[in-house]
């Protein structure tokens, strides 16, 4: 626990979170750690901009920032997924001792001796994998998430501490969010729904609705890959007709770009450019302290998402848009770029753009494949018909 590690975007984001902090907080922390180094940093809304920067993986603290971070949060110490505490916590007890009662004593003790740093642990171990599952489906990554997953199911069930199974509802919903989006990209829309059927469920029972509804419209993108496009669209206007007064703007900003895509795949264009609209000016009134570790959105994300539903309504204003948010890509994000690169194919086809579009299916193939990404494998198989359709009707009869 003593070895000393780098700061990074991700984990400046949730020790920010762990101690209830918005950006503007830690923008003041660090002009408070800077001493002598303040007259050197920049006003404190430039500030907050090169702390989101960090945290979207756009960039990473140098060496001055690093040094700031240590005198305003501490040093970072080794990573929760590579800790041995965190590999005690994934040993479930499995003790045959010829007794029910004796084994479940056994069970009932480790989970009601959870020390705050063994559950600090669970939390920051949630967010490290949502970080590796930004970079596509590697097999360890999903065994992973599954173990920690199945940890957590056994740590709630076991625990009766109200204050802890509040904490471990909270860390499961997320959990189980994250894997819910893992599943459905991968091509398992059933395992999917019911990751995200129990995130819902227990982000309710840990209070927390912001992460229900999150999960709730999660489940709308499963719908969308089975063709339920009018059940995706009913289910997000109505959660948004429920909850749209009590969330914070960044989760309506999200919702309101679900709807967004739900409506272009649907083709209802009126009601996916209002979305669009109203998101973003939903984004533009984010207020500190309404972030949320599972809501990753600002500008540039939600125009890649403009961009993606654009190109889905066949709108001619695709191409420019993904063209240019492919570039901003943070590096780390390698299922976020197989997205974008399959819609800049799917704008290229539909405004007739063949030898582009015929470029770009080689590089999103690539990609898709690198990231494991059954789903995007799929929307390519459906786009390589069409493209090959429009070439072939260019060549003239023999």
């Amino acid at each position: 626990m003593g070895d000393r590690f780098d700061w990074d975007g991700p984990s400046v984001r949730l020790e920010r979170h762990r101690r209830g902090w918005s950006q503007p907080d830690l923008a003041q922390k660090l002009q408070e750690a800077s001493g002598d180094e303040g007259q050197g940093l920049p006003e404190r809304e430039k500030l907050v901009s090169t702390i989101s920067s960090w945290e979207n993986e756009r960039a990473r603290p140098g060496d001055k920032y690093q040094r700031l971070l240590v005198g305003a949060i501490g040093v970072r110490r080794r990573p929760a997924l590579e800790s041995e505490e965190y590999r005690q916590l994934l040993v479930v007890p499995e003790v045959d001792t010829g007794s029910d009662e004796a084994t479940l004593r056994i069970r009932f003790q480790k989970a009601t001796s959870l020390t705050a740093e063994e559950k600090a642990q669970l939390i920051q171990a949630t967010g490290e994998l949502r970080s590796l599952d930004r970079r596509g489906n590697d097999p360890d990554t999903v065994a992973s998430m599954h173990a920690h997953v199945e940890t957590l199911h056994v740590l709630l069930t076991d625990t009766f501490n109200p204050a802890d199974r509040l904490v471990l509802a909270r860390t499961l919903g997320d959990a189980e969010a994250i894997a819910g989006w893992s599943a459905l990209d991968r091509g398992r829309p059933r395992e999917s729904l019911t990751h995200l059927t129990s995130a819902v469920a227990v982000a309710a029972f840990g209070e927390d609705r912001s992460l229900q509804v999150f999960a709730s419209a999660q489940r709308a993108f499963v719908l969308i890959d089975l063709g339920e496009y009018q059940q995706a669209e009913d289910l997000v206007r109505e959660l948004l007709a429920l909850h749209r007064r009590s969330l914070p703007s960044g989760l309506i900003a999200w919702l309101f770009g679900a709807l967004a895509e739900a409506a272009a795949m649907n083709r209802n264009g009126a009601l996916c450019k209002d979305a669009l609209d109203r998101g973003r000016k939903m984004l533009e009134r984010g207020e500190p302290g309404d972030e949320h570790p599972y809501v990753v959105l600002n500008e540039g994300h939600f125009t890649r998402w403009e961009g993606s539903c654009l190109a889905k309504l066949g709108d001619p204003e695709a191409v420019d848009l993904l063209d240019h948010v492919r570039r901003d890509i943070p590096p780390s994000f390698d299922r976020a770029l197989g997205g974008v690169l399959v819609d800049l194919l799917q704008a290229y086809i539909a405004q007739d753009e063949l030898e582009a579009a015929r470029a770009v299916f080689e590089v999103a193939t690539a990609t898709a494949g690198t990231v494991g990404s059954v789903r995007q494998l799929n929307r390519l198989r459906a786009l390589r018909t069409e493209l090959v359709a429009r070439i072939d009707t260019r060549v003239p009869a023999v």
